[in-house]
């Protein structure tokens, strides 16, 4: 029951590539590819076979400086060693001002406290940097439907704007560029809409 793949993400970082991934109970986790290619066999980055984090929905983020972060959750994010064997600083909390204080813009199953209601969402924490500005996205239960939240910042660590719903109905998501640098997203609709 706690063995689940939960959310899983294949990124091409550094000429190879990694899944980002969850398991259910248990935390998040980072494999590596032994053969370079997308194939695998893959490895745990730690060598443990632990978590990195505790917590799910893990993703990768390289910035243009060539670093690259993990992030997780509800949109906590640390750097990651050089060799991504693990993390060289300790996660903080990315937060959005100011807050979405409505209630009814949060999971009801999830009741957040007041020093919380600055996340862009409660699961699904996914990092990416367009013309010069970070985007942070999230699930959220905004008002009862399953949508993708986004909120920007010039900066990294933030402050994120207000969030807004960027893909309706789209939940848990990621975002990429096509070989043409169109725009896309995948989708966890998990909603009947």
């Amino acid at each position: 029951r706690r063995r689940a793949v939960w959310a899983p993400e294949v990124h091409f970082v550094k000429g190879n590539f990694y899944i980002a991934y969850s398991v259910t109970g248990l935390g998040t986790g980072l494999l590596r590819s032994q053969s370079g290619k997308v194939q695998g066999p893959y490895a745990d980055v730690n060598g443990t076979n632990g978590p990195v984090t505790p917590g799910i929905d893990a993703s990768l983020f390289v910035d243009d400086d060539g670093s690259v972060y993990f992030v997780y959750g509800s949109g906590s994010i640390a750097r990651m060693k050089d060799d991504l064997s693990g993390l060289a600083e300790k996660p903080v909390r990315l937060r959005c001002i100011p807050a979405d204080d409505v209630p009814e813009h949060h999971h009801p199953a999830r009741p957040c406290v007041t020093d919380q209601f600055d996340h862009v969402g409660f699961e699904g924490a996914f990092l990416f940097k367009a013309n010069g500005r970070y985007y942070l996205s999230g699930a959220e239960r905004y008002f009862e439907r399953y949508h993708c939240l986004t909120a920007e910042s010039k900066t990294l660590r933030g402050p994120y704007s207000t969030r807004y719903v960027s893909v309706p109905y789209a939940g848990h998501n990621t975002f990429f560029q096509d070989a043409n640098s169109r725009w896309w997203s995948t989708i966890f609709g998990n909603d009947p809409q």
